[in-house]
């Protein structure tokens, strides 16, 4: 099984090669620091701490789209071409193509962020600098399982990039929309907005908070080292859960 998944791992790091995603990697990372730049005539004080925070955030949220963009279109078109059941007929589980799969586009995604995190080291320490780097890649690897999920699921690519999209807006808002169930505008006392907050927070338990994960304040002159427990643990409990959910439906169809 081992072998397996190594190498369905290597033949997604050769997809990657093929479709010039570490070009395309690279492109947007030069537009998210020229972006950067010019923002500089934005900021009235503090200029280099503002052109920090600008492309953290716009280089976290583009390599989120290059990524499920990327998973979502190689798994579609493994599937469209039947090239999954050629596997398959081969001494290959469906458990070994799942986690080769996702193995390889780990792989992928840790490139992605050590590439997003080398311009940061000419405006931060190394320490701050890999923290948000490791944090991007867990991101990164979340959001890539979860759109595996997805197109095992849905077997489309606008669908799965859809509900991924959904999912990751859900999971980046999700303390926001906590506190505002619970907000001064809210009677306490009314029925409804007692259960709207209970089904808010019963939410809140099966999403990621993606809100506190590469956070461009960590990049800060004076900011407070972050604690990578909490972000490493989520991003660990909640990939298990994808990956469990994303075999069952692949194992369910048999088509």
């Amino acid at each position: 099984m081992r072998y397996a998944v190594l190498s369905i791992a290597r033949f997604t790091l050769i997809e990657g090669v093929r479709t010039h995603i570490g070009a395309v990697t690279v492109g947007i990372l030069a537009l998210a620091v020229l972006a950067a730049e010019f923002s500089t005539g934005l900021a009235l004080t503090d200029s280099q701490s503002y052109r920090t925070g600008v492309y953290a955030a716009l280089s976290r949220l583009a390599l989120v789209f290059v990524a499920v963009l990327f998973v979502a279109s190689s798994v579609v078109r493994e599937l469209q071409d039947r090239m999954l059941d050629l596997t398959l007929s081969r001494p290959v589980s469906r458990t070994s193509w799942y986690l080769g799969r996702a193995f390889g586009f780990c792989i992928l995604a840790f490139g992605m962020a050590s590439l997003a995190a080398l311009p940061l080291l000419f405006s931060a320490t190394p320490y701050q600098t890999g923290c948000w780097a490791i944090s991007l890649f867990a991101e990164l690897c979340l959001l890539s399982i979860a759109c595996l999920t997805c197109v095992v699921t849905l077997r489309q690519v606008t669908l799965a990039v859809m509900v991924t999209g959904a999912f990751y807006l859900l999971a980046r808002s999700i303390d926001a929309v906590v506190l505002m169930s619970r907000g001064p505008t809210v009677d306490p006392t009314a029925l409804s907005s007692e259960v709207i907050a209970k089904g808010v927070e019963l939410i809140a338990l099966a999403v990621p908070a993606l809100d506190r994960f590469t956070n461009s304040a960590w990049l800060g002159v004076n900011a407070v080292p972050p604690d990578l427990s909490n972000v490493l643990l989520q991003s660990g409990i909640y990939a298990s859960l994808l990956i469990a959910i994303g075999l069952f439906d692949l194992y369910r169809v048999n088509d």
